[in-house]
């Protein structure tokens, strides 16, 4: 059973100004005025760039886990190079994640 669907901003975009017919103020999936989350069908949407315009992610969230080897981490220094003559600040952030996928037949993709 999948829970989420992920989506190109323009095709999202496309699905929530569908009409239901040409003379029809009702819209498909409801007034885009009003929707407070992104729902279609009872999946969540996850609006993304990520992913090509046309094309669709469906898949389930057991099928992969996300595993943190690093948690987040941020330095500021002023030691590098010439920041303290010239008043600057480097900062650095990093995190060390991963995907792993336990089932690759929970996720399915394709076009729109």
């Amino acid at each position: 059973m999948p829970d989420f669907l992920v989506l190109n901003p323009a095709d999202w975009y496309s699905i929530e100004i569908r009409h239901v017919g040409t003379g029809d103020d009702r819209y498909v999936v409801g007034d885009p005025n009003t929707m407070m989350q992104n729902r279609l069908w009872g999946l969540r949407v996850v609006v993304t760039n990520s992913i090509a315009a046309g094309t669709f992610l469906l898949g389930t969230s057991f099928g992969a886990e996300i595993k943190d080897r690093q948690q987040a981490a941020v330095e500021a220094s002023r030691e590098d190079s010439t920041n303290f003559q010239k008043n600057m600040v480097t900062i650095r952030a990093e995190e060390r994640l991963t995907l792993v996928v336990y089932r690759t037949e929970a996720f399915i993709t394709g076009s729109l």
